[in-house]
């Protein structure tokens, strides 16, 4: 970020790791009761430039310590054809860095580009996700890392992004980061 001249860049490397067996489910106790102070998508797309199938973001809000982002519903389909399947949802792991980000835009007032994750576990075929409501749960860990859960209504566990941080992207202007500042403040 900041370059005037384009960069060659790999953004991201990692492993694999796959198992012979299904990863054993988690739970996760949830209030979903959206706070009166929320970050609403009308808002959160104004600053954020993603397109409407990665637009997944409904609100988000603060409890405590804990920002709660709603997945939007009704998306258009994430790729083509929709019903080949998938192995990971990326739209799952991009609602955790959307969500995450809305939380280090509310505090910080920073807008950042992700830079890495320690590590994403998928617990739960994204088919088993068809008609619920999603939350992404994000928990500021230390250092500006997060560790986010995409969770059901009934606290079943989707989706586990572990010490995510971002890069800063720039500066965003004031009257664009209020929505944001009253929903996490």
């Amino acid at each position: 970020p900041g370059q005037k001249e384009p960069q060659l860049t790999t953004h991201f490397a990692g492993r694999v790791r796959l198992v012979a067996e299904a990863p054993k489910g988690e739970k996760l106790k949830l209030d979903s009761t959206r706070p009166a102070s929320a970050v609403v998508a009308a808002d959160i797309y104004k600053v954020y430039f993603h397109g409407p199938a990665y637009q997944v973001l409904e609100a988000a809000s603060r409890t405590g310590h804990t920002a709660i982002g709603l997945m939007a519903h009704g998306l258009p389909p994430n790729h083509v054809p929709a019903e080949s399947p998938l192995s990971v949802a990326p739209r799952l792991v991009e609602f955790c860095f959307q969500a995450a980000g809305v939380h280090e835009m509310g505090t910080t007032g920073k807008m950042g580009l992700p830079n890495h994750v320690a590590r994403v576990r998928s617990l739960k075929a994204p088919e088993a996700a068809a008609g619920k409501r999603l939350y992404a749960v994000v928990s500021p860990v230390s250092g500006g890392t997060y560790d986010v859960r995409v969770v059901d209504e009934a606290g079943q566990v989707y989706v586990v992004l572990e010490g995510y941080r971002t890069v800063e992207l720039g500066p965003v202007d004031e009257a664009s980061l209020a929505p944001f500042r009253s929903a996490m403040q």
